[in-house]
């Protein structure tokens, strides 16, 4: 059972992704995403996950603003 969940995590992970688009498209969820993603997932540079983070920081407080927006509706 377990083998059979990581084999097919694809499929949930898909699922939730529709979820997610139609709960936007619906104004019920705002996804958030970063502009750029100049690292992978297996990054373990620091200097280079602090510059990644910096950006990610940079970028939510520039769409702060949006974001408080889309909450008040």
């Amino acid at each position: 059972k377990a083998a059979d969940r990581v084999i097919n995590r694809w499929e949930h992970y898909n699922a939730i992704c529709d979820k997610l688009d139609a709960l936007e498209k619906q104004g019920r969820a705002l996804q958030v995403f970063p502009a750029s993603m100049p690292i992978s997932s297996r990054e373990v540079h620091r200097g280079k996950l602090e510059d990644v983070f910096a950006q990610g920081l940079a970028q939510g407080r520039a769409e702060a603003g949006a974001w408080e927006r889309w909450l008040r509706g």
